[in-house]
């Protein structure tokens, strides 16, 4: 009987937890891309804000940062899965390649803001206005030259940048899903380095209710 209760108490402090992570990592409505532009310049970042919206998506192209484009990508609502997407009437595979951008419009101030990025399925490579900014994995167009990786990475914005050209190249040839699931957010240093605490934090505690609700 005490081991049920023991158990029925972790499952309720599990389902809390989830719904603590959920709270504290969901960002209030804010402003949205739209056609491959997002404006925070009104944003003061006491809050983290998703750069999300619409992003250029280039498929089966690995656009580098002086890549010249004869067309401009067709517009997707990031963040974008492309699994099953249906592009010139053909659905996309879960392998493959692709690259997204995005121009970020910033007021002009002195805090130093962040960006964090979330894990992509399952190798990603940023640029910001042209410089290698974080990486996970290696980004190929073939298989034989990809490699896989899963890591949390977050990277500092130039004091004084006014405009950002985020450029973000995707492969997978190792997962069922290809792409990028939740939101790349930017904002105050601090503030992205507690949420990011937290979140472990968080993930601790889960970690340990399932142990123990594994043992019992």
């Amino acid at each position: 009987m005490k081991i049920k209760i023991v158990f029925s108490v972790c499952l309720l402090f599990l389902i809390g937890s989830f719904r603590a992570k959920a709270w504290f990592f969901t960002a209030p409505s804010m402003p949205a891309a739209k056609q491959g532009v997002i404006d925070l310049r009104a944003e003061s970042f006491t809050e983290k804000v998703a750069l999300d919206g619409e992003w250029e998506f280039y498929w089966k192209q690995l656009l580098g940062p002086e890549t010249k484009v004869a067309h401009r990508g067709i517009y997707t609502d990031f963040p974008f899965m492309w699994n099953d997407y249906v592009l010139n009437g053909k659905r996309l595979p879960g392998f493959g390649y692709a690259s997204y951008r995005l121009n970020v419009l910033l007021p002009k101030t002195e805090k130093q803001l962040r960006i964090a990025m979330p894990d992509a399925y399952s190798a990603y490579a940023v640029y910001v206005n042209g410089k290698l900014e974080a990486a996970n994995g290696k980004v190929s167009p073939v298989a034989q030259g990809f490699v896989p990786h899963w890591q949390y990475k977050a990277f500092d914005v130039p004091k004084g940048t006014d405009t950002l050209k985020l450029l973000l190249q995707i492969a997978n040839f190792s997962h069922a899903r290809g792409g990028m699931k939740e939101s790349i957010f930017i904002g105050e240093k601090a503030t992205t380095e507690l949420a990011r605490q937290q979140s472990a934090a968080i993930d601790f505690v889960l970690t340990g209710c399932l142990f123990m609700g594994g043992l019992f």
